[in-house]
């Protein structure tokens, strides 16, 4: 239903959470209040860690039961009044979606999806505020500091968020045990994140550098993902690879057949972290001469 142009379905099926049967997918939401681990064995180790939260049950329980309270306790002074057929409706919408969702994405996806009816959330709350009969002065006041806050909390992430710093804000020294200062020789560079899970150094890095990331952890890539995405590289003249120290050569086969980067090994900088050690090589992309690619590497 929703796929994508830059990816096969296949890549975005994620089953390492889900229930083996119908009656895990009703249960989840309350077995999360629990300590919830994977239900496969091939895992990264590290990767992915057991947790629990109450917030799915208290969803499932409180949405449906305010809409129920709201049902019975409705008379000739409620302008709310919602028919039978509305009730199951609503129920059985909530149910079946919940299950359809976990089933083309994992329960983490669920969640961030919910994000994407922000913007249809926000036009209905302006309509209901702005139709408020009584205290019309009230309901109007409301209305614009409703449409203010949202204005600035966009212009705000839009400023913040950019696509060159991703709003970098860095962890102090003892955290990582390294400082922004170390990294003052790699200004307007673009920064080739490898396989190694490197983002907690990205905020140390000048904020004129730019970041993207191989999608080497990602399999099934389409042929239309690999030319948008890879743009940056193609126009770079300073580009730095990083990876684990431990595994920087482990895939410089593939990085020069499937994406053109020639990376220089004998050249790179070990810095010792507290999280790994780090590695990083200056590299360099071929502009011309790549393959069709219809599918990428699944490195593991």
């Amino acid at each position: 239903i929703f796929h994508s142009p830059f990816m096969a379905p296949r890549a975005i099926h994620d089953g390492r959470w889900f229930p083996v049967d119908f009656a895990g997918y009703l249960a989840l939401p309350f077995r999360l209040a629990f300590v919830h681990h994977h239900t496969t064995g091939n895992h990264l180790v590290g990767m992915e860690i057991p947790f629990r939260t109450l917030f799915p049950a208290l969803v499932l329980i409180l949405v449906p039961a305010v809409y129920f309270w709201a049902y019975a306790k409705r008379s000739s002074t409620c302008r709310f009044k919602p028919s039978v057929i509305e009730m199951y409706f609503l129920a059985t919408f909530v149910l079946l979606s919940f299950i359809v969702w976990e089933k083309m994405f994992s329960y983490y996806r669920y969640f961030s999806a919910i994000e994407t009816i922000a913007p249809a959330f926000s036009l209905v709350s302006l309509a209901r505020l702005l139709s408020w009969r009584r205290m019309r002065s009230a309901s109007i006041a409301g209305a614009a500091l409703f449409v203010a806050l949202i204005a600035s909390g966009s212009l705000y992430g839009t400023h913040a968020l950019a696509d060159t710093n991703w709003g970098r804000e860095q962890f102090g020294r003892t955290y990582f045990g390294i400082n922004k200062g170390e990294f003052g020789k790699y200004e307007n560079s673009l920064l080739v994140l490898g396989t190694a899970p490197l983002g907690f150094m990205v905020p140390y890095f000048p904020n004129t550098d730019q970041v993207i990331g191989l999608p080497e952890r990602i399999p099934y890539l389409t042929a239309r993902f690999q030319k948008n995405y890879l743009k940056k590289l193609s126009k770079a003249k300073d580009i730095y690879y990083l990876s684990s120290s431990p595994n920087i050569e482990r895939h410089k086969l593939l990085l020069a057949e499937m994406y053109g980067i020639h990376v220089d090994f004998q050249r790179c900088e070990k810095y010792h972290t507290a999280a790994l050690a780090v590695a990083i090589c200056p590299a360099s992309r071929r502009s011309s001469g790549l393959p069709p690619l219809a599918e990428g590497p699944d490195l593991k």
